[in-house]
């Protein structure tokens, strides 16, 4: 297959050659002699694959069935479009598309979409290989690992096949198509896969498989099977998480009658959640029937969990109920269980509504069973060793070389330039603890550490700890606050302040002239040779100490250096609702939970201040 489109500029064309039981050849390209913005110049695509030759043997039952590969010049990748092939099954058209061309037209359009030209010189490249496992190749896997160096990271594609027992009548067959992408830049990891056209019998099998990690402007992980709780705004999930479709099996194949069975899992920092959906519906002569039970959960911790219930009935014209039968809930707990909810029935133009509620369980045998003593958690991790290092700031430059130290019982040997530095994971402070994890505080909840030298002035250390795990916080702040928020950790100290050196003292400095090789007889000098002070600062720059990396002729900027850009970490303050300005010196801090507190403390002591504060970003604060 071969085209030519005059008005693009642009060729496309598709190849397949086979040699029975040898190898069979596939190619497709794509060249423009335009560049998207209608000006002259080229780029290219080109695919390439190779099957059908005999197997090579990977070990463990693997064998290698094909190989291939994507090469684009002046093309760029739409990871976007690429992670929306996992529902489309476009991937196919990337990976070993299957007679290309027949399928030419749908194969170069899905090539185009995820593979755009660009005015600028990018490169992409993506080898792809397929992989099968057991007789017959029950077990299928075409993947591909693309490379755009106009994208600071990788993506990783394929899809997945499996047939149970075997290729004539399946039992089970699964097909799974997966995208995952490392963005070194906007550093995050990001994994996505979907069920696509598979059946268990006849029963067909739907959902959607998301794993989010990041470590850049925004702590958070996510790891859900078939999405989120129904709480759960859709807004507030990144991007990639964004409408997953449950995990579905369809217990009766086609619409008329139907039953479906859904559910779904999700991890975050905070919570975690499931639940699952049980739909019936049979329809004849314009009257159906329509029954469902479901329940959706989610848990704060071991103690704190809330399921959602909810199960009906009906008779219906259509959309209209007829008659039926409704009882929906709420299941809070564990200790003390708070159960409540309202039951229903229908009688065509009749309904009758009855609520109820009722607790169990006594909340004192929890807290007396379920605290912890934070003062001994804290004393454990200041004498764990692996929390405190000594170690000699990055600025400093040594002119010796310091001999390594045994070990010194429990003492820590610190250089005069050194950083003592004491920093934990497990307990935030300066902030105070409503709960740790599943448990109460015992009877400290707030810690603050100390210097009792007057002559020492620490900084605060930092580290990242997941709110939810130290405060009572709603569903809502459950599911919208930051994953990971920076907290105070420990304190870092510095003591290279304290020293004291004397005051410089000049010295003139003398030579004298020795000769080697001399002859026995030869005269020789004895008298001191005063070196020239011009000279000296001269012959200096191109000396050995001038050479050195720790010299200011190597360390000093160049006049031509660009000026120094610095960008600020995201931080928060309380500042005035009127003019936006910081509302006291020194309420501004990397943490909301910190900034948080502070406010609710002014709140609380000054009631008045509740409509003329407000907690917001740092780069919102008016600093006029």
């Amino acid at each position: 297959f071969i085209e030519f489109n005059a008005d693009k500029g642009e060729y496309t064309g598709a190849l397949e050659l086979s040699f029975d039981k040898i190898v069979s050849f596939k190619a497709l390209a794509i060249i423009s002699t335009k560049l998207p913005d209608g000006s002259k110049g080229y780029s290219m695509l080109i695919l390439f694959t190779a099957e059908g030759f005999h197997p090579v043997p990977l070990g463990l039952g693997f064998e290698l069935t094909g190989l291939g590969g994507l090469v684009g010049l002046n093309r760029t990748a739409k990871i976007d479009i690429l992670r929306q092939g996992i529902k489309t099954n476009s991937l196919k058209s990337i990976l070993f598309p299957e007679n290309v061309v027949a399928n030419a037209a749908r194969i170069i359009s899905d090539l185009r979409q995820v593979f755009p030209a660009t005015n600028k010189d990018t490169l992409v490249i993506c080898p792809v290989l397929q992989i099968s496992w057991g007789p017959e190749s029950l077990v299928n896997l075409e993947m591909g690992v693309l490379i755009d160096t106009s994208f600071a990271g990788f993506a990783i594609f394929g899809v997945i096949k499996a047939v149970f027992p075997d290729k004539e009548k399946p039992v089970l067959q699964l097909q799974v198509n997966f995208v995952g992408v490392l963005d070194l830049e906007e550093g995050k990891l990001t994994f996505n896969a979907s069920l696509y056209d598979s059946r268990l019998l006849t029963l067909t099998l739907l959902g959607d498989f998301g794993l989010y990690i990041s470590w850049g402007a925004d702590n958070n992980f996510l790891l859900s099977a078939g999405g989120f709780h129904p709480s759960v705004d859709q807004e507030d999930l990144p991007a990639e998480l964004k409408n997953m479709q449950r995990l579905t099996i369809s217990l009766l194949s086609g619409e008329n009658p139907r039953a479906t069975l859904q559910g779904y899992l999700a991890i975050t920092t905070n919570s975690v959640q499931f639940g699952a959906r049980v739909e019936l519906y049979a329809a004849s002569g314009g009257f159906n029937v329509f029954g469902y039970v479901a329940f959706d959960t989610i848990f704060r911790s071991l103690n704190d969990l809330e399921i959602s219930y909810e199960a009906g009935l009906a008779l219906r014209r259509n959309t209209n109920v007829l008659m039926g039968i409704r009882v929906k809930g709420v299941l809070a707990g564990t200790e003390p269980w708070d159960l409540r909810g309202s039951g229903s029935i229908s009688f065509f133009f009749f309904s009758i509504s009855v609520p109820f509620h009722a607790r169990w369980g006594s909340a004192r045998d929890l807290i007396a069973a379920l605290t912890e003593d934070l003062t001994e958690v804290l004393r454990q991790e200041i004498a764990r060793d692996n929390n405190w290092s000594a170690a000699i700031p990055a600025n400093k430059s040594l002119h010796v070389s310091i001999r390594k130290l045994e070990s010194v019982g429990d003492s820590q040997v610190i250089h005069p330039f050194g950083v003592l530095t004491f920093s934990q994971t497990v307990l935030p402070l300066n902030m105070k603890i409503q709960k740790f994890g599943s448990k109460l505080p015992k009877d400290a909840d707030r810690f603050v550490l100390e210097m009792t030298d007057a002559d020492l002035t620490p900084d605060t250390t930092i580290e990242q700890f997941a709110a939810g795990n130290f405060l009572v916080l709603t569903d809502t702040e459950k599911l919208s606050r930051p994953s990971f928020e920076p907290m105070s950790s420990g304190f870092r100290i510095t003591g290279s302040s304290l020293l004291k050196s004397p005051m410089p003292v000049d010295k003139s400095v003398t030579y004298e002239f020795s000769y080697l090789g001399r002859k026995r007889n030869g005269r020789v000098t004895r008298n001191p040779y005063s070196y020239n002070g011009g000279m000296f600062k001269t012959n200096s720059k191109a000396g050995a100490i001038s050479r050195s990396s720790l010299s200011h002729t190597q360390t000093q900027p160049s006049v031509n250096a660009p000026m120094q850009v610095a960008i600020e970490s995201d931080h928060f303050a309380i500042a005035n609702t009127n003019d936006l300005k910081l509302y006291e010196a020194g309420m501004v801090s990397a943490s909301y939970t910190e900034v948080l507190e502070v406010y609710n403390e002014l709140v609380k002591t000054q009631p008045g201040l509740k409509e003329r504060l407000q907690i917001v970003s740092g780069y919102e604060l008016n600093l006029n």
